[in-house]
């Protein structure tokens, strides 16, 4: 476990978490840190969806230490992950899952391509799935026993209260724990459920209520907290079915992601443990199977494959997409990520199948504390659909994508901790399992590399341009760089609207940018390269480049 920890800190040295750039939305949580050094005031911005208040609180304390910027609050994220490991850890522990099988875990789970890449951000997700972890870790320790460790549930609940502090799904964690003591026997006699109850669920009852009530009467609920209520009901109840129904396929397939690595280890052990699986273990085998199947024929139309939901995992590597003006050009062909979707597919398949049949199991007297790892779970799946409704209708380069991978990250540790306690008595291949986790941590370790190098080289663009004389509002330098330079401009300051095919984050962002300088992944039909500047890239193809381009003069007529 030490060993794990260890490379991945190392790591870092070769990702430079302390590049000077905002990735993806997290310049808007930077601001709200920003504003609270210079201000002295607590002000979450209108674009933030998220509650918030620990995460800023957690980068201010790492500021006031090390000063204010990009690269340290993407340390204090870091350090949080660590913390969460190490609690992930822990939880399987808890389980009863051998040392050396629970180390393997935690770095499937690190060094997943998803996790590792958002861990090198000051987005939210990672902040909460680590909080997430934890409170978990404490909740186990706290009820594994039939004599309750109340100190250990109170702890629980705190980090609860906490990761609700990050996301709003963090009250799903309580409510979580409740479920499992209810269906576990564990709420009596009367005196005893009050008391665990109340150990349980009353300090993020009273977080909860006093951040609602700060929001409401004395900060004022963000615009965009106000439009996600509006966006899940714009939807309608029809296109709600449809978008659940989306999500159950696409959170399947990357469950089978998620656990590939374990289950490519379990290879030579499925076969007995196929062979003793009860008749509701198939039947559970065979829904997915249908659902899978589903999935697959409905998106076969169009070119999606997995990733069917791309944002920091994509074709192009990692790193979130749609970030800038022309897209990057892909690492892998369509070849194989049909040879992916099929994987991760059947992967769901094998997942079913081993950790339903742990649960069916007669020969054991229950499934113990893994029934709140399976509650957190259900839950946490549940919590992560109505971010999704605002994607409804999003395409990415032209092919449906209903959601955003991030939103999926809080069931990535749930998942392997279930798949690692399930294949629990099953024969696994530790030097297969470490050679495929080993190959997947180069992967995302190269990949979060370039997501930061890239997005130096795009701001360094960026600013030269302005440097040079040209004013911030004719220069489009992306999502992250338009937000974070233009955003409050363009909220106080009267502009004609941006033209028509101006990209999403203007619309958004940045409406004062009226787009006549870009800064482009390539060429652009309409404009005129005015510079081009190489990039250092491990995994994108030679040449590697980014280009400002200006916008052509239309022709005039004598």
């Amino acid at each position: 476990m030490f060993a794990v920890l260890g490379v991945y800190v190392a790591s870092a040295a070769v990702v430079r978490p302390l590049t000077p750039v905002a990735i993806s939305d997290d310049w808007v949580y930077t601001r709200s840190v920003e504003i609270l050094f210079s201000d002295h005031r607590l002000e979450i911005l209108p674009l933030t969806v998220t509650t918030l208040v620990f995460q800023v609180l957690w980068g201010s304390l790492f500021s006031a230490v090390f000063g204010l910027s990009f690269g340290v609050l993407r340390i204090s994220t870091v350090v949080l992950v660590v913390l969460g490991a190490w609690a992930f850890y822990g939880l399987c522990r808890q389980l009863d899952i051998s040392p050396a099988r629970s180390a393997l875990g935690t770095a499937v789970y690190l060094f997943h391509p998803l996790a590792y890449s958002m861990s090198f951000t000051f987005m939210s997700d990672p902040c909460f799935t680590s909080l997430m972890v934890i409170s978990v870790y404490f909740f186990a320790r706290g009820v594994r026993h039939e004599d309750v460790a109340i100190r250990f549930v109170l702890a629980g609940s705190l980090v609860a209260g906490l990761a609700f502090l990050v996301r709003q799904q963090g009250a799903l964690i309580p409510l979580a724990v409740g479920v499992y003591l209810l269906l576990a026997g564990r709420l009596w006699p009367v005196r005893r459920a009050l008391v665990l109850t109340a150990a349980v669920a009353a300090i993020p009852a009273v977080i909860m209520a006093g951040y609602y009530y700060w929001l409401f009467e004395i900060h004022g609920v963000p615009l965009y907290q106000r439009l996600f209520v509006d966006n899940i009901e714009a939807v309608g109840a029809r296109g709600a079915v449809v978008q659940v129904a989306r999500m159950s396929f696409i959170t399947t397939m990357y469950l089978g992601l998620f656990v590939l690595p374990l289950l490519a280890g379990a290879a030579v052990g499925l076969r007995r443990l196929a062979a003793s699986a009860s008749w509701a273990t198939w039947v559970a085998v065979g829904l997915v199977a249908a659902l899978v199947g589903a999935g697959l024929a409905t998106f076969a139309d169009g070119r999606p494959r997995m990733p069917y939901i791309p944002d920091f995992l994509n074709a192009s590597g990692l790193g979130p997409v749609q970030q800038i003006r022309g897209s990057r050009p892909p690492l892998v062909g369509r070849g194989a990520l049909t040879a992916l979707t099929w994987l991760c597919g059947v992967a769901a398949l094998v997942l079913t199948l081993v950790v339903v049949r742990r649960i069916t199991e007669r020969n054991r007297a229950g499934i113990g504390i893994a029934g709140l790892v399976i509650s957190v779970f259900v839950l946490q799946a549940a919590g992560t659909l109505p971010s999704s409704f605002s994607f409804f209708n999003w395409y990415v380069d032209g092919v449906l994508a209903p959601s955003d991978d991030r939103y999926l990250l809080p069931l990535l540790p749930l998942a392997v901790v279930l798949a690692v306690w399930a294949l629990d008595s099953a024969r696994l291949s530790l030097p297969v399992a470490w050679t495929l986790t080993a190959a997947v941590a180069v992967f995302s370790v190269a990949g979060t590399r370039d997501m930061l190098v890239r997005q130096k080289a795009v701001w360094d663009l960026a600013d030269a341009a302005v440097a040079s004389g040209i004013p911030p509002f004719k220069v489009d330098g992306g999502a992250s760089w338009s937000g974070y330079h233009l955003f409050e401009y363009s909220v106080t300051t009267p502009s004609p609207p941006p033209p028509e095919d101006s990209p999403w984050w203007v619309w958004v962002f940045a409406m004062a940018v009226d787009g006549t300088y870009v800064v482009a992944g390539r060429p652009l039909p309409g404009y005129d390269v005015v510079r081009t500047v190489p990039f250092s890239s491990w995994l994108e193809p030679d040449p590697a480049q980014l280009y400002l381009l200006e916008r052509q003069r239309a022709a005039t007529v004598p």
